[in-house]
């Protein structure tokens, strides 16, 4: 017989010999890898690895993988290798590869698009967006902070304070033990590829758990010669300076920019002692002793 499928000089087609099928060379196993800690995911520098073992000795293979020429290495006997590094401009989605084949000897193999163990592995350049669904207020009498989050296509988040480390996180995220003064809050998100939000959420706000109790000044005499007096003192800027004589609230005045305050009962006193206390709020809500 000869190539063309003729037997014994006819010129009738007859069979393709079985002689010339078994020349054909096949690839066997096929597989596709990423070297992403989830192997059928694969993002930005990321290696894919396409392996394939023929059954006899070829040529050099033409493989396309990923969109990319790429150059195939017989690392040992009939095992190939080729792979390409992702990039930031690779297409997202399903790694397509064709491998073309000939053996040594000329006959070519049928070109092969499909692992044989339907091992894939799918391109995501896509970093989760992370969000704060809530938070404490931006002034917090409190040394305890809880933050909710969410992001798109999260499989874990990380979360950094006041500039430190990210650590692992989950939501609610609860911090304890602040320290007063400002603070800031950052938490990112991860994706099942590894991509990385580049763009975390975060938060500033100021913990503020002390109020300076306020001060009243006396009067230059222990006497005053009206029922109206004018009580002064100093207090933390920006606070509400209450007065109370026992447990009834005279009234409230706010402190200045520097401390100073000063308040006049709306109501005359009675003739006679009185014994007048003050307490003052700041604006994270903290209430002072009784001066």
């Amino acid at each position: 017989f000869n190539y063309a499928g003729t037997v014994n000089g006819s010129t009738t087609a007859g069979p393709v010999p079985s002689a010339l099928i078994s020349c054909t060379p096949v690839l066997a196993p096929v597989t596709l890898v990423s070297s992403n800690a989830t192997p059928t995911l694969a993002k930005s520098g990321d290696v894919v690895t396409l392996t394939f073992t023929v059954s006899r000795s070829i040529t050099a293979p033409t493989v396309t993988l990923g969109g990319h020429s790429v150059t195939a290495t017989n690392t040992s006997g009939n095992v190939w290798t080729a792979n390409f590094t992702v990039g930031a401009t690779d297409t997202e989605g399903a790694v397509a590869f064709s491998i073309g084949f000939t053996s040594t000897d000329g006959f070519a193999g049928t070109a092969v698009t499909a692992t044989t163990d339907a091992s894939t592995v799918t391109i995501d350049l896509t970093a989760p967006e992370t969000t704060l669904t809530s938070q404490p207020a931006s002034l917090s009498a409190s040394a305890t902070a809880t933050f909710t989050f969410s992001a798109t296509a999260a499989v874990r988040y990380e979360a950094s304070l006041d500039g430190g480390a990210y650590v692992a996180a989950t939501s609610p995220a609860t911090l304890t033990g602040l320290a007063d003064g400002s603070h800031t809050f950052a938490v990112r998100a991860l994706d099942a590829a590894g991509n990385v939000d580049a763009t975390p959420a975060s938060y500033t706000w100021t913990v503020d758990t002390v109020v300076t109790p306020p001060v009243v000044i006396p009067p230059e005499t222990p006497t005053v010669p009206s029922t109206t007096p004018t009580l002064t003192g100093t207090a933390e800027a920006g606070s509400t300076v209450k007065i109370y004589e026992g447990t009834t609230l005279l009234g409230t005045t706010t402190a200045d920019a520097t401390g100073a305050w000063s308040f006049t009962p709306s109501t005359p006193l009675d003739n006679g002692a009185h014994t007048l206390t003050v307490t003052a709020t700041d604006a994270a809500g903290n209430v002072s002793q009784i001066s």
